[in-house]
């Protein structure tokens, strides 16, 4: 072994941050994460852009009656919309490790 050269362990490479998981969606009910859903889909039809009046009306108004039914709830549908992307970040790094692990093994 040089002078460059170093033992590496699985230890050093492992990203531990990716391997604690929090399931921030496990304590929602089914009709709190359906009402979720539809927030983030409505929001998205309204930045996307619909140009039917009607249309645009209706989704205005499913939009606030879904929010103020999960804020009702005591649920912050701002915070579990940016929990969506963490946890499909974590959820990524960890499939890797778990291929990276499996392809050691072979």
């Amino acid at each position: 072994m040089t002078a460059n050269q170093r033992v590496v362990s699985w230890s050093v490479l492992v990203d531990t941050s990716a391997q604690s998981y929090e399931a921030p969606f496990r304590d929602l009910d089914a009709l709190d994460l359906a009402n979720l859903q539809v927030v983030v889909r409505v929001r998205e039809l309204l930045k996307n852009g619909l140009t039917d009046p009607e249309k645009l009306e209706l989704a205005k108004s499913r939009l606030a009656e879904t929010e103020a039914s999960l804020d009702a709830a005591g649920v912050d549908v701002d915070w579990y919309g940016s929990q969506r992307f963490c946890r499909g970040r974590k959820t990524r790094a960890r499939r890797k490790i778990r291929q990276f692990r499996s392809k050691k093994t072979t």
